[in-house]
């Protein structure tokens, strides 16, 4: 085998393993047989489309595979949960906005609607189909915020960069810089209908409520850390309960708390973070999320061995 073989071969291991046991052997023969003479390594454009086409097909459904399309699920429904996050603690915000807490005396009175007007669209775009439309003004969010942090980094030099890059998604421009990421990645064309929407509205509805009326109490900070300890631990038990089913749920919920936390901790004074530093809600927050990554972990194991035994069972048959 050539120099150049190899490190077509190497690069071809990025592919899912069934797909390499059926289509490696040819790809490795087209890529030598479409390289020009003296060539010692691959072009960047034959790598980056390779690399493309593994991340592709482990994200897009394979129902041919019990236990395929499993990034996929997972990404798709930590980003909708994600955006119905994004919806709640925008009302959140709007109340303590509209009381002045927050809100300069020279905005206008739609000002609140702003932080909740693009998720909300998104949401309700990649839940009823539009997809296309959805993931168009994913993108637009996403190049808008691209060039709010690369005006920040001209600004505070090229140090704000790599503190961006070795506390990535600590910030709210680039938590919403993953969201909007793995909203275009996750929700491709071709990518099978999501079941139960009108659980996702009533989440949406339900959250919005609760904390709407939990900032009008009187001790409305008491009242929010009660709403916002709540929603960790419904998300903890669901967690739980679906944990020996399928690992989708689990880890999609480890993710979005994971991140949520992350950004609360690190934005102290604003929002989530000032209800979550501040309120006493820290101690079952990080506990809630104990109990998603046991459950995530639990899941996953599950989902191994059962993997193992249906093999067990089937090999048998297959050789008789």
């Amino acid at each position: 085998m050539t120099t150049l073989e190899q490190r077509y071969a190497r690069i071809l291991r990025l592919l899912p393993k069934t797909y390499q046991d059926d289509r490696a052997e040819v790809m490795l023969t087209a890529l030598m047989d479409a390289a020009d003479p003296g060539q010692t390594r691959p072009s960047l454009r034959e790598t980056l489309s390779i690399l493309v086409l593994a991340v592709r097909l482990r994200i897009a459904p394979r129902p041919a595979s019990a236990g395929s399309g499993l990034v996929g699920q997972v990404l798709r429904r930590a980003v909708l949960v994600g955006l119905v996050a994004e919806c709640i603690d925008a009302v959140h915000w709007d109340f303590f906005s509209s009381s002045g807490w927050g809100r300069g005396g020279g905005e206008p009175w739609f000002a609140p609607l702003e932080p909740l007007l693009l998720p909300a669209v998104i949401l309700v775009l990649l839940l009823l189909g539009g997809r296309r439309l959805g993931r168009a003004l994913c993108g637009l969010v996403l190049l808008v915020l691209v060039y709010q942090e690369l005006t920040a980094a001209s600004f505070y030099g090229p140090w704000y960069l790599f503190d961006l890059i070795t506390t990535f998604a600590s910030t709210g421009y680039t938590y919403n810089i993953l969201l909007m990421l793995c909203a275009i990645v996750a929700f491709r064309s071709g990518t099978p209908a999501l079941t139960g929407r009108r659980w996702w509205f009533a989440a949406w509805i339900g959250g919005s409520i609760a904390v709407g009326v939990a900032a009008r109490q009187p001790g409305g900070s008491a009242a929010m850390t009660a709403v916002f300890a709540v929603g960790f631990w419904a998300m903890a038990v669901w967690s739980v309960s679906r944990a020996r089913v399928s690992p989708v749920w689990p880890l999609a919920l480890l993710v979005v708390v994971e991140q949520t936390l992350r950004l609360a901790f690190v934005m102290p004074g604003e929002d989530v973070g000032e209800v979550l530093r501040f309120q006493g809600i820290t101690g079952p927050a990080l506990a809630a999320e104990a109990v998603l990554a046991i459950s995530a972990l639990a899941s996953l194991l599950f989902a191994y061995t059962d993997r193992r035994s249906r093999q067990r069972h089937v090999l048998p048959d297959a050789v008789a």
